[in-house]
């Protein structure tokens, strides 16, 4: 078997252990370098390799640095490079059967010598295993081509590529969009939903949408701090009532939910009470989960910041309708 190997300034004593144990493998090696402890820059060599790769002059490229993503990122800007960074056998090994890698990267901060030896191994001896596998990689093959981008493992902010946090982004926006859900009702009903291709007029702004849901639902938003619900009423915040609809009223698109007899929390946009992801409404249910215990002020502050979240997720899902 034909690899190319290379590596920066920092890890030459590895990639020379290395080179020296794939040739007692009976590999053919590649050396690109780099051949000393000069200090360098990784892009030359995950690009050398990478293009040794490309051109089939070589079967398999390996690159090494501190961390491995540094140099698995510049072999990814390579057409037809599927680089994986891996710091333990079973991944490298899944990546080969799953995702037909040519090019492993790993860290030599990360893993020490024998391990990577044992990564480098099951790397080599998995077989691609084609069949749904490859309906996948056709299909980042097809959105690179439309898009004009070129796919890497790692977020980086190179608006020439995108990556696997883009494309969910992008998914969580397409199923968050009105229209989406009610043309494909009974079709999600049923099966799993089918993701239109993006374009490329629209992808970046749908990934931008995504990315800011994704932050909502996780409560990573810092704008989910701004004050929405209010109490009224004096009193320990116990949720006595059962929360039916006799424990609530409605006026000016406003909730005034009754905890009490004494306490209400009011100010609940009628929007956020209503919302309804999957079959359950999180503003109502999240209380009703606690009916019988006194709440406290890091309970409301947290409500308030899940008000905030169906309240922003309404807007944006509005905003991806203009867009799709």
């Amino acid at each position: 078997m034909k690899i190319s190997i290379g590596c920066d300034h920092i890890v030459t004593e590895i990639k020379n252990e290395m080179v020296k144990y794939l040739k007692g493998k009976g590999h053919e090696v590649f050396d690109e370098g780099t051949f000393d402890n000069e200090r360098t820059h990784y892009p030359i060599y995950g690009r050398k390799v990478g293009l040794r790769v490309s051109s089939k002059e070589a079967d398999f490229g390996i690159v090494i640095c501190g961390t491995g993503v540094g140099i698995s990122i510049a072999a990814n800007k390579v057409k037809g490079i599927r680089a994986v960074v891996c710091s333990e056998p079973y991944s490298a090994k899944l990546s080969r059967e799953h995702n037909n890698t040519n090019m492993l990267a790993f860290g030599a901060r990360v893993v020490g010598i024998e391990l990577a030896k044992m990564i480098v191994d099951a790397w080599l001896s998995g077989e691609y295993e084609g069949g749904r596998h490859q309906v996948r990689i056709d299909m980042l093959k097809e959105i690179e081509e439309k898009l004009g981008l070129k796919f890497v493992n790692e977020k980086i902010e190179d608006s020439t590529t995108f990556a696997p946090i883009d494309i969910l982004d992008y998914i969580y926006a397409v199923l968050h969009s009105p229209s989406y859900r009610e043309k494909y009702k009974e079709f999600l009903k049923i099966d799993f939903p089918r993701v239109p291709y993006p374009k490329p007029e629209t992808f970046w702004q749908l990934v931008s949408l995504g990315g800011k849901l994704r932050s909502l639902h996780l409560l990573e938003d810092t704008s989910l701090d701004e004050r929405i619900i209010d109490i009224k009423g004096e009193g320990e915040l116990l949720i006595k009532n059962s929360l039916n609809k006799k424990d609530f009223s409605i006026e000016d698109e406003k909730v005034e939910l009754r905890l009490n007899d004494e306490v209400s929390v009011v100010n609940i946009p009628l929007v956020a009470w209503e919302f309804y992801i999957g079959g359950y409404q999180p503003a109502q249910k999240w209380l009703k989960d606690r009916v019988g215990r006194v709440l406290n002020r890091a309970d409301m502050k947290h409500y308030n910041r899940i008000i905030n979240a169906l309240c922003k997720t309404d807007l944006i899902m509005k905003k991806i309708d203009e867009v799709l």
